[in-house]
């Protein structure tokens, strides 16, 4: 099963999915380079995800899927050929990229067993299945490092140390209403529908709980936050004020963020800020499955795991039982008892 015969110079991660996912593919990065310290890293990626994976020091190159898929096959196929990669890990399921993968001969393919056509195009197959585990998203990765040698149990802190993240720090508008005598606080309410969500009554209600002590910022894309706005005097306005770059940025400098199980969630976690989760309880949408790796991370969920509400998109009662009054606690009891 393993693959540690020949040397490897050059090992790809593959990841086309969303901000969060990709972020808890981050620690396999530290693992590769510790295990593998000569070898070369990439990542694969779709284009909107490049900023933050760019920032783990691990990571050797970025290839942007995006890019990469406006080709014609055979040129995919020649693309991934001169990169040279000895082995390819598909984090995410990508039956496009595996076909590719396998017709550039990348020699060895690591992907799980549960999807037909890994059998097909796939050479090394991992078994395991994320729907009946109990495992974090970010240790269930680490699954797929078997073929290479790695059985390690991961603990979530032994996978927050692994992230090596460094961001490069830029001049742009919004970062000078930051301001450092006042706790700094980002709100971001929406999720572009991939999560249970805070009403925006609960939002409005924290920002009354939080006196002018706190600067607050609501962030979002203007899609999102279409017709959705909040009132106080210590309230501003960030939507579609900043690329996503800014924005990481933004979130590293701030003290507290809030926002349901979400990419800046994660972005937040992972800059070492406090991360404010709020999380439905249901099996594989919940803390559990998606707590985000960082130590300053602090979820709030209602313990409720029978609920049905989570299932639909309409507001989940067992998130209405997560008081804006609990969060202000939180963020208070935090902040002053750090001044």
């Amino acid at each position: 099963m393993q693959t540690t015969e020949k040397k490897i110079n050059h090992i790809a991660l593959c990841r086309t999915d969303a901000i969060g996912d990709c972020i808890m593919t981050l620690p396999m990065c530290g693992i590769l380079k510790e295990r593998f310290p000569q070898s070369k890293l990439s990542f694969i990626a779709s284009s909107y995800t490049e900023d933050i994976i760019k920032s783990d020091t691990d990571v050797d190159e970025f290839i942007n899927y995006t890019t990469l898929t406006s080709l014609t096959e055979n040129e995919q196929i020649e693309f991934l050929k001169k990169k040279n990669i000895d082995v390819i890990i598909f984090v995410f399921p990508n039956k496009h990229l595996a076909k590719i993968s396998k017709k550039a001969k990348i020699p060895c393919r690591i992907a799980t067993s549960h999807r037909p056509y890994n059998w097909l195009y796939c050479n090394k197959l991992v078994n395991f299945s994320r729907k009946k585990s109990n495992l974090n998203e970010a240790q269930l990765n680490t699954k797929l490092l078997k073929p290479l040698g790695t059985e390690e149990d991961f603990s979530m802190a032994k996978l927050t140390d692994y992230l090596h993240i460094r961001l490069n720090h830029t001049q742009f508008e919004a970062k000078t209403l930051l301001k450092p005598d006042k706790i700094n606080v980002i709100l971001h309410p929406k999720s572009r529908g991939s999560a249970r969500e805070w009403p925006k009554e609960y939002y409005q209600k924290l920002i009354e709980l939080l006196d002018g002590r706190f600067r607050i910022f609501i962030c979002g894309t203007p899609k999102e936050m279409e017709g959705i706005s909040f009132k106080g005097d210590n309230v501003i306005s960030l939507v579609g004020k900043m690329s996503l770059k800014e924005y990481i940025e933004f979130i590293s400098l701030s003290d507290f963020l809030v926002a349901c199980s979400t990419g800046p969630l994660h972005i937040a976690a992972i800059t070492g800020i406090h991360a404010v989760g709020l999380y439905p309880p249901m099996k594989n949408i919940n803390p559990q499955r998606w707590h985000p790796l960082g130590k300053n991370v602090k979820v709030f969920s209602y313990d409720n795991p029978t609920c049905i509400d989570c299932k639909k998109s309409s507001p989940c009662h067992c998130m209405l039982k997560l008081e804006p009054t609990q969060v202000a606690e939180y963020i208070c009891k935090t902040a002053f008892k750090q001044k």
